[in-house]
């Protein structure tokens, strides 16, 4: 996507065919996974149950579809402690294991104090169940290439948040991120190589006035792009990641 693609979305406020659908899912999903908000799933149909009684029943619906949802996730927990599971992490010319060492020590920081491998055996999955068609991109911040090494970090980008993207022959070629923060929105652009990112400002000089400002920002990332969350295989670097959910 070029610059001016990107302005001309972002000004339109364009946003992916299936847009609706997955929100609509990933809002149905939240719903009968944590029970929260599912007065809105319900109805009173029978005349002659009462409020109290239909209050009731709200209750027991809650705990009822928790409790089963659970028991359906509960097993995808079991595959990353699977003895069939084979992780094999190698360098070549590291005869002293060196640079495996310090590939280990980063992922092990992956997700805050946490290692890649927690995030995959736990986030991962609750993120795949509520919303399958979030994505998640592989970001680090700034750092001096000459003394330093990447600390990548999961920026989980919700469906809602993921109001743009096209894929060439099942590969992503662009993100649009759009992220609201005190009213303010802010359209990230995650491309192959760099990143853009359209800040929207208030003018404190000016009342009312609401500008917005564009900071380009280019940031080599190599292989680590973006990786759906409905993506398979589920690895850490991949360009690969499947289409929105339909049902």
């Amino acid at each position: 996507m070029t610059l001016e693609q990107f302005l001309m979305a972002v000004g339109d406020q364009r946003t992916h065919k299936w847009y609706k659908r997955v929100t609509g899912l990933r809002s149905l999903y939240r719903k009968l996974i944590t029970g929260e908000d599912m007065d809105s799933l319900m109805q009173q149909f029978n005349q002659r149950e009462t409020r109290q009684m239909f209050e009731q029943r709200k209750r027991i619906t809650k705990h009822i579809t928790k409790t089963v949802a659970k028991g359906l996730i509960k097993p995808q927990y079991k595959v990353p402690r699977s003895n069939g599971v084979i992780r094999i992490l190698e360098y070549t010319k590291d005869s002293k294991e060196s640079n495996k060492r310090q590939l280990e020590g980063i992922l092990g920081k992956f997700w805050g104090t946490k290692s890649l491998d927690k995030w995959m055996g736990s986030r991962w999955i609750e993120l795949n169940d509520i919303d399958p068609n979030a994505f998640v991109v592989v970001e680090w911040k700034p750092f001096d290439a000459r003394i330093e090494k990447a600390a990548p970090y999961p920026f989980e980008v919700t469906s809602e948040q993921a109001v743009l993207f096209e894929y060439d022959n099942n590969i992503l070629q662009y993100l649009v991120v759009l992220q609201v923060k005190d009213t303010l929105r802010r359209y990230t652009l995650y491309d192959k190589d760099k990143a853009t990112v359209l800040q929207q400002i208030r003018d404190d000089k000016i009342i009312g006035a609401v500008r917005l400002m564009s900071m380009i920002l280019r940031m080599k990332r190599g292989d680590a792009f973006a990786m759906s969350a409905g993506g398979c295989p589920p690895a850490l670097f991949t360009r690969t990641s499947r289409r929105p959910k339909r049902s």
